[in-house]
């Protein structure tokens, strides 16, 4: 068994790839541009009358798989990732200079949960949002805490 992907609910395709790819430099692997919907996509998605965009992008080489659904729509509270619900949290990008990311992430309009955070192990982190409000964290991991695969 090996991963192959991660998916996403989002709103709006167009920000989301705006996002991934000119901000954060993932290549665009497909995208939709007729929504899937019919039994098939019932099925898979669990609903009645589901109208869903499909997008993937290669993300640092991780594939992420994009669902912006035009039936039903999706609940805007669901959105903000808080560690005080359960699920998956944040997905963490390795940088080599934090500093000189953050501060050009920032030039593109992203905004920081909180300033860099430097961890006992010597790993400097810190985390930001994409624009649906999911939770992405910068890691520059010290010597110790790569052999440790932090």
């Amino acid at each position: 068994m090996r991963a192959a992907h991660l998916g996403m609910t989002i709103r709006d395709t167009d920000r989301t790839l705006a996002f991934y790819c000119d901000v954060l430099g993932a290549d665009l692997a497909w995208r939709s541009e007729e929504p899937q919907q019919g039994d098939q996509t019932d099925t898979i998605f669990g609903l009645h009358g589901a109208r869903v965009l499909v997008s993937g992008v290669h993300l640092h080489g991780i594939v992420i798989e994009f669902f912006e659904f035009l039936a039903p729509t999706v609940d805007d509270v669901s959105f903000r990732t808080t560690y005080e619900t359960g699920g998956w949290k944040h997905l963490a990008l390795v940088v080599d200079d934090i500093d000189a990311e953050v501060a050009r992430l920032q030039a593109a309009g992203v905004v920081f949960r909180h300033p860099v955070q430097l961890l006992p192990g010597g790993t400097k982190m810190a985390y930001f949002d994409d624009p649906d409000g999911v939770m992405l964290e910068l890691n520059q991991p010290s010597e110790v805490d790569a052999a440790t695969r932090r």
